[in-house]
This record gives structure tokens, C-alpha cells and sequence, in this order.
């Protein structure tokens, strides 16, 4: 490593090898950055993430609705949760809530035909899979999801967004990092065996945290590849005015 600024500065000395690197890079950095930009937005702008159901309401006629957010607003309106197209069931008539724990709430939101759970009028109750909820007299159950729905639903909550291997960008990052750190370091020779440290040590980083979620079966890295050539810009920026900052 000692080396390492006396071979730059012979490399530098080179006729004309400064020259054609600069002129090399001047093309190669914005290329090379609008790749590695492009396969990530791709990647996250072609996900569309489908609703995840909770629960199901089974309606008189045997439909089952299903339930996908933490507080559904039922009733006839069309711009409800659920809507419940029935002559007694007011345009917003109650919202269900699921919590943390798994547990549900039903709570009447001044609705004119009321709630019941199980035969009892309420306000607000707790319910639990089986329960009979009567708005405006018609008469629901809510009903828990398979246990293969649920497998099925864990599995899509670390599914990649797309078939854009986000392995092959990582590599894409890392030969940017390594130009860039080459860059930096022949132009300030002094500074070289810091700088490169600085990016090698970014480049591990990455590494590392990429194997650690591919260990955890996350399949997507989008966000922490655009986050870590964001680090690399601003790594680059303090290696070519305060070098000494990186130490």
C-alpha cells in the first residue's frame, strides 16, 4: 500500500496515459450511472404490489369481500373499503380495524340502520373470525384466510419486483467505485492509498449487506443500491477536496 502513490505517479507520468483516462471516464461515469439508475427505477416503477387480504366478509348471498387494509370503511358508498350495495345499509355505515395483534373492532360510524355482533347492538365490539355482524339488519360473517393464502402472501411481501437481477447492478456499482477511487487517486497521489481505502471499504460494506439479505431470502435491493451510489457520489466528493476527511 506504501507503493501505491510512487506506481500512480509513474502511471500518471506516462505520456498521454492521464489524458486518455480522463477522456475515457468523461463517457464512462454517466454511462455507467444512468445504468445502474435505470435497472433500479425499472425494477421498482414495474412492481405493482397486490393487496394483501386479511379477512373475508361473507355476504348473505355466499360472495365473500374481501378485507385488505388495517381499517375498512364498509357501507354503500363507492368510494368505501368494501361496499355493500344494500338498501338498508347506509352510504358509510361502519369500519372494521384490525391491530398488531391480530385482533378486529367493528365501530358504527353514525349509521342509521346500527350494528349488532352476534345478535347484540354495539356501537363498537370486539369480533373474532365467526362472528355474525348485522349492518342494517343484513347479516355478515368474518372469516380468516387458508393457510395457504397466507403462505402465499409471506412469500409475495420479499419477491423481487422484477426479473432484473439486482447482483449483476452491485457489480455495476462496484466498477464505477472502483474507477471513480482510481480516478481520484491519480490525480492526487498523495491522498491515493486513503481514498482507495475509503471505497473499499463502501464496496465491502455493500457486499456484505447484500449477502446478509440474500441470506434472509430478500430479493430485491433497489432502494440500498440507489442509497449506496448516492454514498459513492458523496464519497467522491470529499475524496477530491478534503481527503483527509475519509481517514
Amino acid at each position: 500500500m506504501n507503493q501505491l502513490p510512487e506506481t500512480l505517479s509513474q502511471l500518471t507520468a506516462t505520456v498521454g496515459a492521464g489524458d486518455i483516462l480522463n477522456a475515457f471516464l468523461r463517457y464512462l461515469f454517466p454511462v455507467l450511472a444512468l445504468i445502474i439508475l435505470g435497472r433500479c427505477a425499472r425494477s421498482l416503477l414495474l412492481f405493482h404490489k397486490e393487496p394483501e387480504i386479511w379477512a373475508w366478509l361473507a355476504a348473505p348471498n355466499g360472495d365473500r369481500l374481501p378485507v385488505t387494509h388495517w381499517e375498512t370503511l364498509l357501507g354503500r358508498a363507492k368510494n368505501c373499503d368494501v361496499v355493500l350495495d344494500y338498501p338498508t345499509i347506509s352510504r358509510s355505515h361502519a369500519v372494521l380495524t384490525r391491530y398488531d395483534d391480530g385482533s378486529w373492532t367493528i365501530s358504527d360510524v353514525g349509521s342509521k340502520g346500527g350494528i349488532q355482533v352476534n345478535g347484540q347492538t354495539t356501537s363498537m365490539e370486539v369480533v373474532s373470525f365467526g362472528d355474525k355482524i348485522s349492518l342494517g339488519g343484513v347479516e355478515f360473517t368474518l372469516v380468516p384466510i387458508t393457510k395457504e393464502q397466507e403462505v402465499i402472501q409471506a412469500s409475495v411481501r420479499t419477491r423481487a419486483g422484477d426479473v432484473i437481477r439486482p447482483a449483476f447492478t452491485l457489480i455495476l456499482l462496484s466498477l464505477f467505485q472502483i474507477l471513480a477511487a482510481l480516478n481520484l487517486a491519480l490525480h492526487d497521489t498523495e491522498a491515493a492509498s486513503t481514498i482507495t481505502t475509503g471505497f473499499a471499504v463502501l464496496m465491502a460494506m455493500e457486499w456484505v449487506y447484500f449477502i446478509f439479505m440474500r441470506i434472509l431470502r430478500r430479493t430485491g435491493f433497489e432502494v440500498e443500491t440507489i442509497a449506496f451510489f448516492l454514498c459513492t457520489l458523496g464519497l467522491a466528493v470529499i475524496a477530491s477536496d478534503t481527503p483527509a476527511e475519509m481517514t
